[in-house]
């Protein structure tokens, strides 16, 4: 620990970077750089076509009649990722401006202070999303002017996870944010390792490909990921509403782990 808070101490005295890290919305500086690394790292998977982890591997279809295959193309990702790098980035400029630098403590959280507070707020906020991501789906108003932005793409794809309306993405963000800023007042260093692996939740649950690394794998399937939310997507989506703890969705009814009927593996674009 000693070690850490040595480096620690020597990042926020340091001008530039203990700077940027004393943002207010740092946590959310270090969020989008994550989310856009994790976003090409599995945009290069979906443009070689990488099978070996794929999850959907046949055609879908996308209307009666109408089949394409499942992988994003150029223009998928482009249309994504586009207006939300850019608008990312725009909020994250202004919202700097505006809430400036805070007042950062000179020593790191406890363990187990961090330790507790990541764990109430990933079950309280996943709870939370939980209904929220039920909500949407069962309020007729709601999944047709806002969610269904979020089902644009039924193929999933990393930069989908994040292709949003933007009262989703507001709701989302208070949802995530409030034990942590409301609650127990965390640590800057709390708030932003907890982004940063919400964000990496996010963006591999809707890549459309399970990794070794992924939570789903790494814990046994007592978290969720894209082995379990693809079908939300692709086939029943009043089904896995869980966004990192599928006992949300055991425990009310709406658990399912089902693949769609599948045409043969093809290699054209179907429009």
């Amino acid at each position: 620990m000693s070690y850490l808070q040595t480096l620690y101490t020597n990042i926020i005295n340091h001008k530039y970077i203990g700077h940027f890290v004393s943002l207010k919305v740092f946590p959310f500086w270090l969020a989008f750089i994550v989310w856009l690394s994790t976003c090409i790292y599995f945009t290069n998977k979906d443009l070689n076509h990488d099978l070996s982890t794929k999850i959907q591997k046949g055609r879908l279809e996308i209307k009666e009649g109408v089949w394409r295959d499942t992988w994003a193309t150029k223009e998928d990702i482009y249309n994504t990722a586009r207006p939300q790098i850019i608008g990312h980035l725009v909020m994250l400029i202004i919202s700097s401006y505006i809430f400036g630098k805070i007042k950062i403590s000179e020593t790191l959280p406890s363990f187990q202070e961090f330790s507790i507070q990541i764990l109430i707020n990933l079950i309280v906020a996943d709870f939370g999303m939980y209904w929220m991501h039920r909500t949407m789906h069962r309020v007729p108003f709601l999944r047709k002017h806002i969610h269904s932005v979020h089902h644009t793409y039924k193929m999933n794809f990393a930069f989908a996870g994040g292709h949003v309306h933007p009262v989703e993405d507001l709701i989302t963000i208070f949802i995530q944010m409030f034990m942590l800023e409301f609650v127990f007042n965390s640590h800057q260093i709390t708030k932003s390792i907890y982004f940063m692996f919400w964000t990496i939740f996010l963006i591999e649950e809707h890549s459309g490909h399970n990794v070794w690394w992924s939570p789903y794998n790494l814990t046994k399937k007592i978290v969720g990921g894209a082995a379990t939310h693809d079908s939300h997507h692709f086939l029943n989506n009043k089904k896995n509403y869980s966004f990192i703890f599928p006992i949300w969705d055991y425990i009310f009814n709406t658990y399912s782990l089902q693949a769609p009927p599948y045409a043969p593996i093809i290699e054209k674009q179907v429009s």
